[in-house]
């Protein structure tokens, strides 16, 4: 189950027994911001922190690409905080690991955030931090 992610995802996704993801494409939309100020490196930024995303599909490979782009970008706070975050949650974005995760390819929120949505209450739940007792 891919989902964006709120308090009510990981809880959601356990209860029914499913594997998680984040979704890419809220984490796509963070990109733009991060490359923000890099001058001539912003095009090649925005496509080496997409590639982190979608196109590494080793481990290893996903590593070292966080490492280049580290080096590469570091320099400025918002492409590394974008990169610090996508790294602590990289086994629930970066293809590399959710390769494994059957999800007939869909890495975005339209079906998780519907299921979001029900579990939420269509809205009336919003307020909670914590799953609701029958998420417990």
């Amino acid at each position: 189950m891919f989902t964006d992610d709120g308090p009510f995802s990981a809880p959601s996704a356990a209860a029914l027994g499913k594997d998680h993801g984040l979704c890419t494409m809220h984490a796509r939309q963070a990109i733009p911001g991060a490359t923000a100020g890099l001058g001539n490196t912003s095009k090649a930024a925005i496509q080496d922190l997409n590639a982190l995303i979608f196109k590494h599909t080793s481990v290893k490979v996903l590593e070292e690409k966080f490492e280049e782009c580290c080096s590469k970008y570091g320099r400025s706070s918002a492409a590394l905080k974008f990169l610090d975050s996508l790294h602590e949650n990289r086994e629930k974005l970066c293809r590399a690991f959710t390769q494994a995760i059957f999800s007939f390819n869909h890495t975005t929120t339209q079906r998780g955030e519907g299921w979001n949505d029900k579990f939420k209450g269509h809205g009336s739940l919003n307020t909670y931090s914590v799953a609701p007792p029958c998420l417990n």
